[in-house]
């Protein structure tokens, strides 16, 4: 099977595999053709692909700190006039 497969042939390959599995579902001791065990492989492969490119970027998201969130932000200004004479009960202005 290829990618530019044409949609006559999508559909005849899936009457072959709907045929195939009632075949299995009949007797469970029956041998899987190489053509449908490479089929197989291959649709693991590409979901074991999109599996993992979701959870980097999921982990790229989580820890990417160039964000403007992560910056320190300096604190806010005293509001009473004893905080800005430096008598203010605050340590350090925090």
């Amino acid at each position: 099977m290829g990618t530019g497969m044409n949609p006559a042939a999508v559909q005849q390959e899936l009457a072959a595999l709907e045929t195939y599995c009632a075949l299995m579902e009949e007797n469970p001791a029956i041998e899987l053709t190489e053509r449908t065990k490479k089929l197989r492989q291959a649709c693991f492969k590409e979901s074991y692909k999109r599996r993992r490119a979701a959870a980097v970027n999921v982990v790229d998201h989580l820890f990417s700190f160039d964000d403007h969130k992560y910056r320190h932000q300096p604190p806010p200004p005293p509001t009473s006039s004893t905080e800005q004479h430096g008598h203010g009960s605050s340590f350090f202005g925090y």
